[in-house]
């Protein structure tokens, strides 16, 4: 039996990050289906893209046409066709803001899901900071923090496949990755931002999704916790690791056994390679 630790960094309103999702989705099932065996815990962490924007201060569809200038078109006309190959139709109407709110969620789903597994979980490899040596295939190319209001298509990153010495391990896991918590929440709120005009950083659109998947029993519980003090710093802290422990520079970056990283929106073929590729050592 071989076990899979995957920690995903992504923003709630990167489109090429919605996408990954199906990508590892489907990569883990179809490795699944001919290695029962194998366990996976995937773990999806925050990257804001935008950590100072405001609350539903942005119209959704000139923010993206800003963020990528003269060839706004031809992006969101690729992204929408990459999208419609794994069973997504994106919309770009609406206001969109801060994703700080959403981060909470995640978080709080994947540390519910660490509950629940705890007992009878068998800890995961510890994360480490991802290696340098492009391997295998070139991504489409990840949703990276623009330098300027008129940054292109971002450039694409690697598949890095040598290993380095692991790192601490937080605990957070996810013994059943389809169907956990965290999976669901994060799919109703991709889905939502990015293909129904829902406002990312409106708690209307929020706190619905957290007591639809018991997060919380009530509205106030809910709202009690994305005001506190311990939500805040959490996230914080994640984007801080990110930056600095693992070098997340741009999303969707996914570091797979806190040793392999898959920079930018890979297809699912590349992930199912390099779980055999791990498999086989």
């Amino acid at each position: 039996m071989t076990k899979y630790r995957v920690d995903v960094y992504a923003d709630t309103i990167c489109p090429w990050c919605y996408i990954n999702k199906r990508s590892i989705d489907t990569a883990i099932k179809n490795h699944q289906a001919q290695h029962p065996e194998d366990e996976f815990d995937v773990v999806w962490r925050p990257y804001m893209l935008y950590p100072n924007a405001k609350v539903s201060a942005y119209n959704k569809k000139d923010s993206f046409l800003l963020k990528f200038g003269p060839t706004a078109a031809d992006v969101l006309d690729r992204v929408q066709r990459v999208g419609s190959s794994h069973g997504l139709t994106f919309t770009w109407e609406g206001r969109t803001g801060s994703t700080r709110d959403s981060h909470k969620l995640i978080l709080l789903a994947a540390s519910q899901d660490a509950a629940s597994s705890s007992s009878n979980h068998t800890p995961s490899p510890p994360l480490s900071p991802p290696p340098t040596t492009s391997g295998d295939s070139p991504p489409l190319g990840p949703c990276a923090i623009p330098t300027s209001s008129h940054d292109a298509d971002p450039r694409p990153e690697s598949v890095d496949v040598n290993p380095r010495p692991a790192l601490r391990h937080d605990g957070l896991t996810t013994t059943h990755p389809l169907t956990s918590k965290q999976n669901a929440v994060t799919e109703a709120i991709l889905s939502g931002a990015l293909t129904r005009n829902q406002d990312i950083s409106s708690r209307e659109f929020l706190v619905p999704i957290a007591l639809a998947h018991g997060l919380a029993g009530t509205a106030e519980e809910v709202l009690r916790y994305l005001d506190s003090e311990e939500a805040n710093v959490r996230v914080d802290a994640e984007m801080a690791r990110a930056r600095v422990e693992i070098g997340v520079t741009a999303v969707p970056s996914v570091v797979v056994n806190g040793r392999y990283r898959v920079g930018g929106m890979q297809e699912p073929g590349v992930f199912g390679g390099l779980f055999e590729r791990i498999r086989a050592r």
